[in-house]
């Protein structure tokens, strides 16, 4: 867990990320969804554990496959924000909301700021959430300093940012993988609020490498677990899944 940014110093440029690699340099005739579980600190990670154990326990007993929402858990709000951003490029935030539609999400389980609106800076019951990040004018701290705050039941979903370095583990001024996954994130105490997939990049992806929202929030609707909803998603060798690959909404 060594705070390091993804840096080969015998290349000129970044290297793939070592989920990537695994992905495409694997003998066998398929290729592995390869997801981690590598928050920021240890407790980071036992508290990550614990919600599995958690809403196993109570929503998915005995399943393989844990599912919050089959359970009865109210998470069926779809938060996407392009408030801001990148002019000329809101399709790579929009068009989560494609997906959903597609897959039976009712446009009322959408919360949407188009742009020029405000942020959408409080949500309840969450099932998704995506922003352009720092990219749209948060700042990097928004994750924790209480600017982005959930409520109810939201405790379990999946969050996709436009932010170029948000699976470095170092300090990339970005809001990252790493605030995401911390006790207090998105206004939550004891890790109440912390996402349960998300994906990521390792460097620059450029727009062009930054996940399909389409396709990683349509297959979430879909009841795909979160490997198959992040992998069939990517679009970059720098990409990074972090949770539970058995999870679904």
């Amino acid at each position: 867990m060594t705070s390091i940014c993804n840096w080969d110093p015998d290349h000129d440029g970044p290297t793939p990320s070592v989920q990537y690699r695994l992905h495409t340099l694997s003998s066998l005739s398929w290729r592995p969804f390869v997801t981690s579980i590598n928050m920021r600190t240890t407790n980071d990670c036992v508290a990550y554990i614990d919600k599995l154990e958690y809403f196993g326990t109570n929503y998915s007993q005995g399943k393989l496959l844990i599912s919050a929402t089959l359970g009865g858990y109210s998470n069926t709000n779809y938060v996407v924000d392009d408030a801001a951003g990148i002019s000329g490029q809101s399709r790579y935030v929009t068009n989560a909301i494609s997906g959903l539609l597609q897959n039976g999400i009712a446009s009322s389980g959408i919360t949407y700021a188009s742009r020029g609106q405000a942020h959408i800076t409080q949500a309840t019951n969450v099932a998704g959430y995506i922003s352009w990040g720092i990219h749209g004018g948060l700042s990097s701290e928004y994750a924790t300093n209480g600017t982005i705050s959930f409520y109810g039941q939201s405790g379990w979903y999946l969050i996709e940012t436009i932010e170029s370095f948000n699976g470095q583990r170092c300090n990339s001024g970005q809001g990252a993988f790493l605030k995401w996954f911390s006790s207090n994130a998105f206004g939550g105490t004891n890790y109440v609020n912390t996402p349960i997939g998300a994906v990521t990049h390792v460097w620059e992806p450029l727009l062009s490498g930054v996940n399909d929202s389409e396709r990683y929030f349509g297959l979430w609707a879909r009841d795909r677990n979160f490997a198959i909803c992040a992998w069939n998603s990517f679009a970059t060798g720098q990409f990074q899944a972090v949770g539970d690959p058995f999870t679904k909404r």
